[in-house]
């Protein structure tokens, strides 16, 4: 998490002083925003995330990167739309903004606290990372791992993706 907020430190830093190139700062946006929901899914972070006080903290640094979503994703810098695009259904649902990504992280756990209520139901366990697994046991959760686990981690996944690439 301390990664996490020294990045978007430097981030703020190099975009106040016009230290980096604001379509490069576009781009970087993009990354640092993405990077989070995905490590936090492929780690054992996954686990803590049980725990309220490590989900609060992570909800609290989501909030903080969705108000700025909402606050720069109508900044002509962070455009990336191709205006010649064909407005078709899908095109006009995708994000125009390189900072369609900020919003992930919170979208992430939204779910992830639906997924994992409802695992907790169903299995009477908290959700595991099924990532990087070469077998069906969970060393950090110290059980075997669920065809639900496997599934609300995939659907974690796309719906992250979802959140990067749809406004």
């Amino acid at each position: 998490m301390l990664a996490v907020i020294i990045g978007g430190v430097i981030f703020l830093y190099c975009s106040a002083f016009e230290i980096v190139e604001k379509h490069r700062l576009a781009v970087a946006l993009i990354f640092y925003a993405l990077i989070p929901p995905i490590w936090l899914q492929s780690d054992e972070m996954l686990l803590d995330l049980d725990k309220r006080e490590v989900f609060l903290a992570w909800l609290f640094l989501a909030i903080i990167q969705f108000a700025f979503y909402l606050e720069w994703r109508t900044y002509p810098v962070y455009d990336i739309r191709n205006h010649e695009m064909p407005h078709t259904s899908i095109n006009v649902m995708i994000s125009g903004s390189t900072v369609g990504s900020m919003k992930a992280l919170l979208v992430f756990l939204i779910f992830y606290f639906l997924f994992n209520k409802l695992n907790k139901r169903i299995t009477g366990f908290p959700l595991v990372s099924t990532s990087r697994k070469s077998n069906w046991y969970s060393d950090e959760a110290k059980r075997e791992i669920t065809g639900y686990d496997v599934l609300f981690n995939i659907l974690l996944l796309f719906i992250t993706g979802c959140a990067c690439i749809f406004d």
